[in-house]
């Protein structure tokens, strides 16, 4: 993300695995990393799709670089938007 820019992230959901009328649930959630100044920091880990937490938005602004690792046979959702400062 460039500077004078901003990102607002509005949810991050992982789904679960099915397997008929089985769900599994992966060994891990999915985290959301900011590196800015040369620190990485862990700031926001998925919710699971079938969980009812309500999650905040957040807001970060940059620059930074927002990274999302994949996690093995789930689907990470990520809604957001960005935005001039």
């Amino acid at each position: 993300m460039k500077e004078n820019r901003f990102i607002r992230i509005v949810n991050f959901l992982q789904d679960v695995q099915t397997f008929g009328d089985d769900a599994l649930q992966p060994l891990a959630a999915g985290k959301l990393q900011l590196t800015s100044g040369g620190r990485t920091v862990s700031v926001l880990t998925a919710t699971f799709a079938t969980q009812s937490e309500v999650q905040k938005d957040l807001f970060f602004s940059g620059p930074a670089t927002i990274t999302v690792a994949p996690i093995a046979g789930a689907h990470l959702i990520l809604t957001y938007r960005t935005g001039k400062d």
